[in-house]
């Protein structure tokens, strides 16, 4: 009686990005404290250099905020180049015209890369066009981006339940 083989559970692409550096640089146990802080201190970024830079161009103008951008991008570059430790690369198969082919046709590919498209683009005319038929209506701006923005938040799907990573 010959045994049947369990198929193999297929690996995990690793994240693209800084991410997958994220998952090769620290262990199993402490990545998703990883991911977390790496997230939490990106939006931090978004948020605070928005604003620095803004009071950057208010006292000084474009010549101020280049020159501190420049000196922490120079402070950044070395201290990463210190702290930061080597990461060989990764082996990967070679990939032909044919398997890119196949992978851009794929349903898993075309299913919700045509959904966030149509999202786009239903997000696109409703910030762009509810404005001008919200006043044309009698509405403020605010009052149409308003229902705009609760529509969103009223459409949006709910999870069946938590998620939790595999074992």
């Amino acid at each position: 009686m010959q045994r049947r083989r369990r198929p193999r559970r297929q690996q995990q692409r690793p994240c693209l990005g800084q991410g997958e550096d994220q998952g090769r640089l620290n262990p199993p146990a402490k990545r998703g404290r990883a991911f977390g802080s790496y997230s939490f201190y990106k939006s931090d970024g978004y948020t605070l250099g928005s604003l620095l830079g803004g009071v950057l161009v208010w006292a000084g103008g474009l010549c101020l905020l280049f020159t501190v951008m420049s000196m922490c991008a120079a402070v950044i570059a070395v201290w990463a180049a210190l702290a930061v430790p080597a990461v060989p690369p990764l082996p990967r198969t070679r990939q032909t015209i044919a398997d890119l082919a196949r992978r851009l046709t794929d349903r898993s590919f075309l299913a919700p890369t045509a959904a966030l498209a149509a999202a786009t683009a239903a997000l696109s005319v409703g910030v762009g066009f509810l404005p001008v038929s919200g006043a044309a209506a009698g509405l403020g701006t605010v009052a149409a981006v308003s229902v705009l923005a609760a529509t969103a938040a009223r459409v949006q799907p709910r999870p069946a339940a938590p998620w939790t990573p595999d074992a």
